[in-house]
């Protein structure tokens, strides 16, 4: 096994969050997040994404008034 190439530590602890594609009308849909790094988050959804699609993420961790 080769050494660890990625430039940001991940959380692995998963969590529930929303998401929802970045165009006009798109609905927010639950998601479940896998990891989540500085460079890029991991997440299982019910529908397919096209590659190269923008999302907005929406998460409110243990202990924050508000989402993120």
């Amino acid at each position: 096994m080769g050494a660890e190439r990625r430039k940001f530590l991940r959380a692995t602890q998963p969590f529930d969050a929303h998401c929802r594609l970045r165009e006009v009308g798109s609905l927010w849909m639950s998601v479940a997040v896998l990891n989540l790094s500085a460079s890029g988050v991991r997440f299982r959804n019910e529908l397919p994404f096209d590659l190269g699609a923008e999302m907005e993420l929406k998460f409110q961790p243990t202990g924050f008034s508000k989402p993120l």
